[in-house]
């Protein structure tokens, strides 16, 4: 081999398998590290202000000698605004590896807790008239088990052109069916909803969990020709306290889930069966429409039957006689 030859070969590039698929590690720097401190901070001083809000509303009422109902209601608002302050402390402080604002259970979690303190405040001061603060509080729960199909399916994703797409088709549907099916839970009795309403929601669920299946489905056949994408793809696990909140929550949301399935199949069902046992009224003609008269305790003459006995008989015969 000469000197040229061998030169040639050494200028050669080596081509590198490399995939798309190389998760980098999420490492918490400081700047996130402040951050998190600050807001925990932040929601520990709401929170000893809260408690002492509380306190002097209940101390003014004891003084006073009476509750009246603006008085109840501050004092119940500012139990609420504790009590949520308690559990959104509580997810900052289990959020151990910063991932607050990355996954989307944390964060829609966190994001609902605050929102429905917003609402709960509103309904309780009546600026959401009637139940609507409780229907509110229902989408809060529904959007909450969107996140954990959304974040599952996310997890789950192999970075392959096939999985990719399955996975993003899956999550449009079940969102494009979370958007469909919210006016129910917040209007389920209004007029509009009627039975193409229904047949349009069923459509969609269909088709979102058909969709799911083939994207689980679809998993194992992928990692089975490229094992090294298994590894690459998988999430970043979370902590000890989010592992436990994760797991309170999706069971808290599971019955929530499964009362608002029936409750949709009922009234559904309900639909269907009303629509069909409709009777149509029909007007009768006028020569056909007869009124007792109460005041002679008998039936008027049947205008036109005047010659035919049975009529007469019939329509001038008191009651107590026919």
């Amino acid at each position: 081999m000469s000197e040229h030859e061998a030169s040639s070969k050494e200028d050669v590039p080596v081509e590198v398998p490399t995939t798309d698929s190389t998760v980098e590690p999420v490492v918490a720097t400081k700047e996130d590290d402040n951050r998190i401190g600050k807001l925990k901070l932040a929601f520990l001083y709401v929170l000893i202000g809260g408690l002492v809000l509380s306190a002097i509303i209940s101390v003014v009422a004891i003084i006073i000698g009476e509750f009246n109902s603006v008085m109840t209601k501050a004092i119940l608002m500012t139990v609420s605004f504790v009590i949520h302050s308690i559990v959104a402390l509580l997810v900052i402080l289990a959020d151990k590896n910063n991932q607050l604002g990355r996954d989307i259970i944390p964060t829609t979690f966190f994001a609902t807790i605050i929102a429905n303190m917003i609402s709960s405040s509103l309904g309780l001061w009546e600026v959401l008239s009637g139940d609507m603060a409780t229907r509110v509080f229902f989408v809060y729960a529904f959007v909450i088990g969107i996140a954990f199909i959304a974040e599952g399916l996310l997890r789950q994703m192999v970075k392959r052109p096939v999985t990719k797409a399955l996975t993003y088709t899956s999550i449009a549907l079940v969102l494009l069916q979370a958007l469909v099916f919210i006016p129910w839970i917040l209007f389920h009795d209004a007029s509009w909803v009627t039975d193409m309403y229904y047949r349009i929601i069923s459509a969609l669920s269909i088709l979102a969990v058909t969709s799911i299946l083939i994207t689980f489905i679809m998993r194992p056949v992928v990692v089975r020709q490229y094992p090294e994408l298994a590894k690459a793809s998988k999430p970043a696990p979370y902590s000890s306290g989010m592992v436990g909140v994760v797991v309170t929550l999706a069971t808290f949301m599971s019955f929530i889930w499964l009362s608002g399935f029936v409750a949709f199949v009922v009234q559904a069902s309900t639909y269907n069966a009303n629509k069909g046992n409709r009777i149509e009224t029909i007007e009768p003609r006028k020569d056909e429409t007869k009124r007792y008269d109460d005041s002679r305790n008998q039936y008027p003459y049947s205008s036109g039957d005047s010659n035919n006995n049975y009529d007469n008989y019939q329509y001038n015969t008191p009651r107590s006689n026919l």
